[in-house]
């Protein structure tokens, strides 16, 4: 992202994170769907659930990622998560969150 800012403005980087954070965030919904096991821990099946599509994703068709690659996906996963927009359990009330 810092590199898309300085090369193309907030605009665009802007646009090209909300197009790659869609595609992860889609992924790891549908993997959320697939390991999804209701009581039990399934975030480590999700993991690898998510891996294996971003991986073949990125293989398939690598001129949709603007040319971030494989661990640049990853990462992104990562900031869903912080973004809570992506859960790798069931949800909960964090510490401190207004409902």
């Amino acid at each position: 992202m810092a590199q898309w800012l300085a090369k193309y403005g907030s605009a665009r980087a802007d646009r090209q994170f909300t197009h790659i954070s869609s595609i992860v965030r889609n992924e790891s919904l549908e993997a959320r769907d697939v390991t999804f096991d209701a009581g039990n821990p399934f975030g480590t099946k999700m993991l690898v659930e998510i891996r294996k599509r971003l991986r073949e994703r990125v293989s398939n068709n690598p001129g949709q990622f603007l040319g971030c690659q494989y661990e640049h996906l990853l990462g992104t996963a990562g900031i869903l998560t912080e973004m809570c927009d992506v859960w790798w359990s069931d949800k909960f009330q964090l510490p401190g969150e207004v409902i």
